[in-house]
This record gives C-alpha cells, structure tokens and sequence, in this order.
C-alpha cells in the first residue's frame, strides 16, 4: 500500500511512477490474458466451422447414397472408403483438441526415451485406409534402432499433423519420411509428392508466424490448424522445423529434435 501524506504532491515524478508501477503491471497481464482467450475461442470456431462440420456433413451425404442397387461393387467400396479416411479426420482434430486444451491447462508431461522407427509405424497404420484412397505409397526410412529422448505424445501429434497435410495434397504418389543423426540433434524429413504449399505460405511458416485467425480460416482451411498446435507443441519438446519445396514437386519439412535433455 502506498502511504500518501496530507501535503505530498500527487502530480510529482516520484509519486506518479510508484503509482504506474502498482497499477498497470495487472492490468497489462490481464489483457494479455483476454486475448490469448479471445484467440483460443476464434481459433476454436475456425475449427468447428470447417474441419468438423465438412467431414460430418461429407459422411453424411455418402451414407445417405450408399445403395447397392445405384452403385456398382468397387463404386461401393470407394466411398466406404472415404467414409472411413474422413472418420480418421475427425479422430485426429478431436486428438489435437484434446491435445490443444492440455498445452493451455499447464499440463506437464515428461521426456521419455522412444523409438522413432515404432512410431512411425503406428502412424503409418493410422493412415493406412487413407494411403490405399488416395494410391499413395508411404515410405519409412527411419533406422529400426533410431531412439531419442522426448515428449512421445507430443512429437506423434506433431508427425501426424505433418503426414495428414502430405496425404491431403498428394494423389497418386509417395510419402517417404527419414532421418539423420549426430551427437547434437536428429533430422526427421517428411517429403511427399503433392502440389505443395504457396510460397507465401511457407514464408510464413518458416518465420514461425502463420496463425489462422477466424476471420481468414476461410482461405486457409485447407491447412486446418495443425500448424497453429505444431509450434505450441515444437517450443515444449525445444524442437524446430523448416519447410521447403520438393523436387521436382511436393512438400519436403524437416523437424529438427534435440538428442540430449
């Protein structure tokens, strides 16, 4: 509390500086905190309003044509299908909610040792139906004994992530993901086929500073917001990623993963 005596002058430097200090510095950490609220919420409208309500409503409208007596057998089995890759959409935005309300409750997970090889693989099979629609061939070229210390729950969101973005772009090509490895770090790179990402885009990724807001998920609701959780998610394990063009087309994006914590 700040002792005013009767004949001191409220409009001095000294008092007016005390009174700056104690007063604004709440005020300050309570905007703060509105507007990290305010951008939890839009980006949580964005999110119900195209990638929840799209696959929902794409079900829907396949399960209400799947007559035997309108489609043939292979016709049948296309949109079963799709059916079942758009189920595995949902399965995997309703991982990344979960996982988004976690980084925002303070939740402390800890660093375990993890086969990287094994994860790939359980991610690979969650894809699998998806692989076989869109007649893409997935490549694992990680080493069968490649371990590091991490966060398991948050590196697999963020791979998954990565994969799901290459499996949405590409058609009739490759997703191929392999690693490299020193003292210092491990690379993890996921290269894919598909028509890639515009430049724009990718400048703004690489400088860390794509956010979709609810005003643009619009033009963007393509990328979903698997990348607004990958840089929550990279700054927790102290990882990086860089995006780059494939060659002679696609996606390329490198993770950079710390060996030693």
């Amino acid at each position: 509390m700040i002792d005013i005596q009767p004949n001191q002058n409220l409009d001095s430097p000294t008092f007016r500086k005390i009174n700056v200090s104690s007063t604004q510095q709440p005020l300050q950490d309570r905007i703060q905190e509105l507007t990290q609220a305010k951008e939890f919420i839009e980006l949580y409208v964005s999110v119900i309003n195209h990638d929840i309500y799209a696959p929902i409503k794409f079900i829907n409208i396949i399960g209400d044509n799947l007559n035997p007596k309108r489609y043939t057998k292979p016709e049948l089995l296309e949109n079963f299908l799709l059916i079942i890759n758009s189920t595995k959409r949902l399965e995997l935005l309703c991982s990344n909610l979960l996982e988004l309300l976690n980084t925002n409750n303070n939740v402390t997970p800890s660093f375990t040792k993890i086969n990287l090889y094994q994860l790939i693989q359980s991610i690979q099979e969650f894809f699998a139906v998806g692989f076989i629609a869109k007649e893409i061939r997935f490549i694992n070229k990680i080493q069968s004994d490649l371990e590091i210390i991490t966060i398991e729950n948050h590196l697999s969101i963020i791979i998954t992530n990565l994969i799901s973005n290459a499996l949405r772009f590409t058609q009739n090509g490759e997703i191929c993901i392999e690693s490299s490895a020193d003292h210092n770090q491990t690379l993890l790179i996921i290269s894919d086929t598909g028509k890639g990402i515009q430049s724009e885009i990718k400048e703004q990724l690489n400088r860390k500073n794509f956010k979709i807001q609810h005003k643009n998920a619009i033009k963007y609701r393509s990328y979903g917001f698997g990348y607004n959780l990958i840089f929550k998610l990279l700054s927790q394990i102290q990882a990086d990623i860089h995006i780059n063009n494939n060659r002679p087309q696609g996606t390329s994006v490198t993770l950079k993963l710390p060996n030693n914590l």
